[in-house]
């Protein structure tokens, strides 16, 4: 009889655990559900701010992925506090005077030349903004280019 009791005991212990690891099995399964992502309004996606950006950037290409690039800095900007550090009240006007610098540095005739210029959401997506603006910029007309090599039969 002492066996059956024990059995019974080992049984509910049993019992306990199993139903312990369907809870943690569905606090797990929750954990890796993603959110299903729902596409932004223009108008989410279009701010005030952003268009500032937008309409002082001379290379208009791509204008939902820079707008999804710089939400993404945003947050990540809000999140860290760099835009403080470097002296700066927002992320935005941090951004805009990277941007204006950008900007000087590629004159019409370095355009027309054909330089390439990234596009805005390269720009911000890959951190250039945090790049010395002398970087950018060409002296002595460095920056026109070659015919390119010469084809010999």
């Amino acid at each position: 009889m002492p066996n059956n009791k024990l059995q019974a005991t080992l049984d509910q212990i049993l019992d306990g655990v199993n139903s312990l690891l369907k809870i943690a099995e569905a606090l797990l399964a929750k954990q890796h559900v993603t959110k299903a992502r729902r596409k932004l309004s223009r108008s989410e996606l279009y701010t005030d701010d952003f268009m500032t950006l937008w309409n002082t950037y001379n290379k208009k290409t791509g204008k939902t992925e820079a707008a999804k690039s710089y939400r993404a800095f945003k947050r990540r900007q809000i999140k860290t506090g760099y835009y403080r550090e470097a002296g700066f009240e927002t992320p935005e006007e941090m951004l805009l005077e990277k941007i204006k610098a950008y900007v000087q540095a590629w004159p019409p005739a370095r355009i027309e030349t054909g330089d390439y210029r990234v596009h805005l959401s390269t720009f911000i997506r890959q951190d250039r903004w945090m790049e010395d603006p002398s970087d950018w910029t060409a002296s002595d007309n460095s920056f026109e280019r070659s015919a390119g090599p010469v084809w010999t039969e």
